[in-house]
């Protein structure tokens, strides 16, 4: 399964000097959609999803991205195995 956290970079209409930042937000979303991201991990692995028997299996992989879209999106994908409670028999 992936699980895609994303939002819109905004462009600042304001010059600034700030070498790190620049003119956008994107360090900010890369922030903010990590933290989305390792959250829902963490349900999966100990907490009210695994609970419910949605529970990892194995390690995910985690990949960043951005102008990987033409709308200026950015943000993460969370690629992992899932296992599924099934209490179906075969008779």
């Amino acid at each position: 399964m992936s699980v895609i956290a994303m939002d819109i970079v905004h462009q600042s209409k304001t010059i600034t000097v700030d070498q790190f930042e620049g003119n956008n937000d994107l360090q900010d979303i890369l922030n903010t959609q990590l933290a989305v991201v390792n959250k829902l991990i963490q349900i999966m692995r100990g907490g009210t999803l695994f609970v419910d028997k949605y529970q990892l299996d194995g390690n995910p992989g985690i990949e960043l991205f951005y102008d990987r879209f033409d709308n200026e999106l950015a943000g993460m994908t969370a690629t992992f195995d899932l296992l599924i409670y099934n209490d179906i028999t075969i008779c």
